[in-house]
């Protein structure tokens, strides 16, 4: 989502793959869907009168519904292709946490906010608070977010299914639990955000 030729990256991730490999990849799906950035984004583009990101710039929505990221998929050659919308809420106790963690994300803004005059800012802030009210809870916030996360094949006889558990490496050693009882290893997902 944040390269300027998302298949090209897409084709590297596939070069990369065994035979048979598969790759989950995530990204975020509509920007109205996922207000807790979108509100920042907003507010931004309003104060500033500029785009955010700006128009021909990979953006964090870049690559935000389901049949764009399969098409990107298929086009850099993997097999077995399945996107799923995932629910990622972003939950934080104030809309002060909210501002110290999202601008901080996204890199760019926080450089752009950096760069504005202290007043700028300010309306930038209050207008993203405005923004967030119907998400209000008691304690703090819990804004909507939604991923779209694909899973597929490279090419070649299919290999046993899982879905996205194939998507997942196991630690070599088990786990003792107090008391001595011994556990298999946890699971480690992985996820390639392109």
């Amino acid at each position: 989502m944040l390269v300027p030729e998302p298949v090209i990256a897409a084709r590297e991730i596939h070069r990369v793959l065994a035979p048979g490999g598969r790759a989950a990849i995530a990204v975020w799906g509509p920007r109205d869907r996922n207000p807790w950035l979108g509100a920042l984004l907003d507010a931004v583009s309003s104060r500033t009168g500029a785009p955010v990101p700006p128009p021909g710039i990979p953006g964090p929505f870049s690559l935000d519904a389901v049949e764009t990221v399969a098409g990107v998929l298929e086009r850099a050659g993997f097999t077995d292709v399945e996107v799923h919308e995932v629910a990622v809420p972003f939950v934080c106790g104030s809309f002060d946490e909210w501002w110290t963690v999202v601008p901080s994300l996204a890199g760019p803004i926080a450089r752009v906010l950096a760069a504005l005059p202290a007043d700028v800012v300010d309306a930038v802030r209050t207008q993203a608070r405005e923004a967030l009210v119907p998400f209000a809870t008691t304690p703090g916030y819990t804004i909507p977010g939604l991923s779209l996360v694909a899973a597929a094949r490279r090419g070649s006889p299919r290999v046993a299914s899982g879905g996205l558990r194939s998507c997942v490496q196991r630690r070599d050693t088990a786990v003792t639990r107090s008391g001595g009882e011994r556990v298999p290893p946890p699971l480690t997902p992985f996820v390639i955000h392109i």
